[in-house]
């Protein structure tokens, strides 16, 4: 049997060709071998250890509202890879590396032994991050809040200013 780098996990049950399968083994991430002695994982609330990531199972209602929080510090979209069958190398190990949130979609191994949702991705982030997150997430709820039924959100007002000085500059009339 070929080793799990040539291709064999992959090969016919994510790929068509041994080639393929090769190539998305050796691209997902994945820790160096003989530098990490495991992995200690644990609900937040009951950790009795300091965590270098924070996992989050939500809705794309929820991981839109994370992902927009996650940017608020510095501005820089997520950028991650993602291979849909492998949430430990995806959701796992790639924030580890890279040092910033993802998104990821729970695979297979998940959704039997985790019994991860249909209705759920998954938002990790570095703990570094998770201040900047907090307060990206209270700015994102008095910008996208009203006070009132009926009211305006600052983005909506944002948005009818933007498209206000964008008519008088076009010559369109405004209301």
């Amino acid at each position: 049997m070929k080793s799990w780098l040539e291709g064999d996990l992959a090969y016919e049950i994510y790929t068509g060709t041994r080639e393929a399968a090769a190539s998305m083994e050796s691209s997902i991430f994945r820790l160096e071998t003989d530098k990490f002695k495991g992995i200690a994982l644990a609900p937040l609330a009951k950790a009795n250890f300091i965590p270098d990531l924070i996992m989050m199972y939500c809705d794309s209602k929820q991981a839109m509202r994370l992902v927009t929080a996650a940017t608020y510090t510095d501005g820089e979209p997520l950028r991650f890879s993602m291979a849909a069958r492998g949430l430990c190398s995806d959701g796992v190990v790639q924030p580890f590396q890279i040092k910033r949130p993802v998104v990821s979609i729970p695979c297979g191994g998940d959704r039997l032994f985790g019994v991860a949702q249909d209705n759920e991705i998954v938002f990790t982030t570095p703990v570094d991050g998770l201040e900047g997150i907090i307060k990206g997430l209270r700015v994102f709820e008095q910008t996208h809040s009203t006070e009132h039924l009926g009211g305006e959100t600052e983005l909506r007002k944002r948005y009818n200013n933007l498209a206000k000085r964008l008519d008088e500059k076009l010559g369109r009339p405004t209301s």
